[in-house]
């Protein structure tokens, strides 16, 4: 048994060796990383470098070809034994589950509940919360991310990068341990991009949680994160700091890509 508070040494995500393939094309190739708890990592890299896939794998959206993943040293899915990958129990998985959260392109609210519905329900639904305490802690949230005035607002009386920061609130309202963003300005209109940019920025600030983002705006992608990794075929290319990530690339694919976002303006 993994202990409840594992030592600070246990990396809050570790993966060894993970590999996801779609049919001969190769997406994550026997990849390793670990991260540290309370890091903000920014991921950037060309589009079907593996960036989404990686969070997807994560958050076992996608199930890995190989490979081993951890959860503050609990195993996610599989587990080695023997040498051997051994699936884990559903009820062992849904428990390390629980500390991944994820914010995704597209908002996904229920069209049918009001922002503070969609925040409180899976709280009510899944960990069986009361929907009083539930609905105190869903107000904060939405106060935490500029929305408290507009609780009882359907997603059509939204903006999107209202309905986006209300999907926020609603993946924090879990309480994750580690919180994963893809590309969650993606989809926004370009006026409505800072508005979410700036609402996860205060959160890495405020917040002790465990930050995996993928995102094509550079300059956040330099100021929210703690550390950078480029990523392209499946690998992590380049992993430093983000300072010189962006400032001093030791890798050429590294300095062509960031050349080829610099010509069009970073």
């Amino acid at each position: 048994m993994q202990p409840d508070n594992p030592s600070p040494a246990v990396p809050a995500l570790r993966l060894r060796g993970v590999s996801k393939h779609f049919g001969e094309l190769t997406v994550l190739d026997n990849l390793d990383l670990d991260v540290e708890a309370g890091e903000r990592i920014s991921i950037i890299g060309r589009s079907g470098s593996g960036k989404t896939t990686l969070l997807r794998v994560v958050m076992t959206l996608e199930q890995a070809d190989t490979g081993i993943i951890e959860v503050f040293g609990r195993p996610l899915g599989w587990r080695l034994e023997g040498g051997r990958r051994v699936a884990i129990d559903a009820k062992a998985n849904r428990a390390v589950r629980a500390d991944i959260g994820m914010v995704f392109q597209q908002f996904n609210l229920f069209p049918h509940m009001t922002a503070i519905e969609n925040v409180i329900e899976a709280p009510v639904h899944v960990k069986g919360e009361a929907r009083a305490s539930a609905r105190e802690r869903g107000m904060a949230l939405l106060q935490q991310v500029g929305l408290a005035d507009k609780a009882d607002h359907y997603p059509r009386q939204l903006s999107g990068g209202q309905q986006q920061r209300v999907a926020i609130a609603r993946a924090l309202a879990m309480q994750p341990r580690i919180l994963l963003f893809d590309e969650v300005t993606s989809a926004l209109d370009p006026e409505r991009v800072d508005e979410v940019l700036d609402v996860i920025g205060a959160l890495a600030e405020s917040n002790e949680i465990t930050m995996l983002i993928v995102t094509h705006e550079m300059r956040f992608a330099r100021d929210v994160a703690t550390r950078t990794i480029f990523m392209e075929n499946g690998l992590v290319v380049e992993d430093d700091k983000p300072s010189i990530v962006f400032g001093n690339p030791r890798m050429p694919r590294t300095q062509s890509f960031l050349k080829s976002i610099l010509d069009k303006g970073l």
